[in-house]
């Protein structure tokens, strides 16, 4: 829109094309517009469609020829849209839609698309403007920006890593995502396959368990999994995702966190149980009251999986000191020197099991 007055030129000098006049069906097709279009010439409106005027606030029976253009143009527009209009006028080219600020007639600011042609009305160029209120869209688009945003902020807070994917391709990683996966930047691996990270021996059923997730639209609960780095180190996690609708394609979200460090204290715990077992057992066979043979037997098999080796004796050393040992208990996997009921001088002893450990390595 403009208040400006068009400039003194002749229709053979500009593309304007001369607009029916006194044409019913043009008027009735208009009035059927979901958008605004306005008519305005010598700065002063001369037409508004019903669209126009419910999105100006302008009553339907209301007079309009005496009402300036700018009114209805945000103070900060005015400048650019009247220079664009002026250019407009000069070259007779059509205006494109674009993004631009009007005010209704009560003061309301709203944002609009407008697109403008200029045209050829009783001799004197006048300029037909269609505009659309984008006010609602535009609260959307910023409402659906604040929650990515915030989304964004809150994912990076996590502990655990967050990839998304859609299409079999990476679009997202949070900041723990890449801290676990040792990965310095993730536009190292954006646009990469989803199984990336997935072990070798896992990458089947994962992919399986992605299409079943897709196919019925419900979440995978934690399972555990191997995911692999790009150095080749191998690493444990427990791995859940769910599909969701991002800008109307599906895309899956996964969340995983490394257990690595817990699998090992596990492991730790049931070694350390596993052992107090054995020792249980090797009390338990002494409180038996059994024959000093079986009980050094039984210990030592129970050593034996404590400590592993071999071969493993129990020698009985006289009290009081002697020079002499008594093989009492040999428990072995391999061919062995001593044997139960053997005796020995300490040093003879001693030489041989040192030389029966050098022969072996």
């Amino acid at each position: 829109m403009t208040s400006q007055k068009p400039p003194e030129a002749d229709a053979s000098s500009t593309e304007a094309k001369r607009m029916p006049q006194g044409q019913e069906t043009w008027r009735q097709l208009v009035e059927l517009l979901p958008d605004g279009v306005a008519i305005h010439r010598q700065g002063k409106l001369r037409f508004l469609n019903k669209s126009a005027r419910k999105i100006l606030g302008i009553a339907e029976d209301a007079e309009i020829g005496e009402l300036p253009v700018m009114q209805f143009v945000h103070p900060d527009y005015r400048h650019t849209v009247a220079e664009g209009i002026q250019r407009l006028l000069e070259t007779g080219e059509r205006k494109p839609f674009s993004e631009e600020k009007f005010l209704r007639l009560d003061g309301t600011e709203i944002d609009v698309e407008v697109a403008g042609f200029p045209f050829i009305e009783n001799g004197e160029i006048a300029v037909q403007v269609v505009f659309r209120d984008i006010t609602e869209r535009k609260k959307r688009v910023q409402i659906l920006r604040e929650r990515e945003a915030w989304y964004n902020r809150l994912v990076n807070l996590l502990p655990d890593g967050v990839v998304i994917h859609s299409q079999g391709k990476i679009r997202f990683l949070n900041k723990s995502a890449l801290k676990i996966t040792g990965i310095t930047s993730a536009d190292e691996v954006i646009g990469q396959s989803a199984l990336k990270f997935v072990h070798p021996d896992y990458r089947q059923v994962a992919a399986e368990r992605i299409q079943r997730l897709l196919a019925t639209g419900k979440s995978t609960p934690f399972i555990e999994e191997k995911f692999i780095r790009p150095d080749g180190s191998e690493f444990d996690v427990e791995v859940a995702a769910f599909p969701f609708t991002e800008r109307g394609e599906t895309a899956v979200q996964v969340v995983f966190r490394d257990i690595t460090a817990r699998k090992q204290a596990e492991q730790t715990l049931q070694q350390h149980a596993h052992r107090l077992e054995l020792l249980s057992e090797i009390d338990r066979a002494s409180l038996t009251a059994q024959p000093m043979e079986e009980i050094a037997r039984s210990a030592l098999v129970s050593l034996r999986e404590l400590i592993p080796c071999q071969r493993a004796s129990v020698a009985l050393f006289e009290s009081p000191p002697s020079i002499s040992t008594t093989v009492i208990a040999v428990e072995t996997s391999a061919p062995a020197a001593v044997s139960p009921g053997m005796t020995f001088s300490k040093i003879d002893y001693r030489r041989m099991l040192l030389e029966q450990e050098k022969g072996e390595t």
